[in-house]
C-alpha cells in the first residue's frame, strides 16, 4: 500500500522529505545529547550515528538524481529509504518527550529514569533497516550503470 501511495511522489519531493527528516534527526539528537544526563541514551545515539547516516543518504540521493535512466526499481528503493528515514525523527521526538516529561516532574531527581530501552531498541532496528535499504538502493543503481 505504501508503494502505491508514494509511487506518484517525484524524486524531488522525496529528496525534500529526506532533507526535512535529516534536519529533524539532527535537531532531536542534538537536544537529547545536550539535555540528557543518562549515559545509556547518549552512548546509544552516538553509536547509531543517525545524523551522519541520514546526511550521507540525502547527499547520495541528490547526487544520483539524473545520473541514470529512471526505473521503477530505483523509485521503489528510494521510497523504502524515505519511509525509514521519516520514522526516525518520530521515534527521537517520542524519546525526547519522555525525557522532557521526566525532567519536569516534581522531585524528578528522586524518581527512577523513564524506561528508554524500548525506544532505543526501536531506533536500533530502524538504523539497521536503513543500512540494509541503503545497500539495496546502491545495488539497484549499480545494476543500471
Amino acid at each position: 500500500m505504501l508503494y502505491s501511495l508514494t509511487n506518484y511522489i517525484s524524486k524531488d519531493l522525496i529528496l525534500q522529505g529526506l532533507i526535512r527528516a535529516g534536519s529533524g534527526v539532527a535537531t532531536a539528537v542534538s537536544y537529547i545529547i545536550q539535555e540528557n544526563d543518562e549515559p545509556q541514551v547518549k552512548h546509544a545515539l552516538e553509536d547509531l550515528d543517525l545524523v551522519a547516516t541520514v546526511a550521507i543518504i540525502t547527499s547520495l540521493v541528490g547526487e544520483m538524481q539524473g545520473s541514470t535512466k529512471e526505473r521503477r526499481s530505483h523509485h521503489l528503493a528510494l521510497n523504502n529509504i524515505h519511509e525509514t528515514v521519516t520514522q526516525i525523527p518520530d521515534e527521537l521526538q517520542t524519546l525526547q518527550g519522555d525525557m522532557k516529561n521526566h525532567k519536569e516532574r516534581i522531585f524528578s531527581s528522586w524518581r527512577s529514569y523513564p524506561k528508554v530501552d524500548e525506544r532505543l531498541h526501536r531506533l536500533k532496528v530502524l538504523s539497521a533497516l536503513l543500512h540494509q535499504r541503503l545497500q539495496l538502493f546502491i545495488q539497484v543503481f549499480q545494476l543500471a550503470l
